[in-house]
């Protein structure tokens, strides 16, 4: 099973100033990012701050929508709590990606799942060699066992 995972910003602080539902032609960026990536997928995970973002969030998306409950909000613990997520409905490779990358290419996205066959991980690297842990394909198992050490 091939799981999206959208992380929110984790340094939210209320519903006025979420960055991702600002509005680009009547709709959000976290919707144009959804929908861009759906079909490409099983299932959609969004993981956010707080629980004030998810019946937003919800209403928003068809998926499921999940709460970072680590005591540091950041992308590595939404991440964590992601890849939780994924194990307990028995996923084996997920796709991590920000909300705020609506103009996420599907044909990296493509390249990526199918260069991931061999491979625990499939992280995209800029040309001035910044890798994008965000941008990327991961095994869960793996993955979680990694996160769980940091953590």
């Amino acid at each position: 099973m091939k799981i999206g995972i959208l992380i929110a910003d984790p340094e939210f602080k209320n519903l006025n100033t979420d960055k991702n539902l600002y509005q680009i032609y009547g709709e959000s960026i976290l919707q144009i990012t959804y929908h861009k990536i759906k079909g490409l997928f099983d299932k959609v995970i969004v993981v956010v701050s707080s629980f004030d973002q998810v019946p937003v969030y919800s209403r928003l998306i068809q998926d499921e929508v999940i709460v970072n409950l680590e005591k540091s909000k950041t992308e590595v613990t939404a991440a964590l709590t992601a890849f939780r997520a994924c194990k307990k409905i028995g996923a084996d490779l997920a796709f991590v990606l920000r909300v705020n990358m609506p103009l996420v290419s599907l044909e990296a996205v493509n390249l990526f799942l199918q260069n991931s066959r061999d491979f625990n991980a499939v992280v995209s690297k800029q040309a001035n060699n910044f890798v994008e842990p965000f941008h990327a394909v991961y095994r869960i198992i793996p993955m979680l066992n990694a996160l769980e050490k940091a953590a």
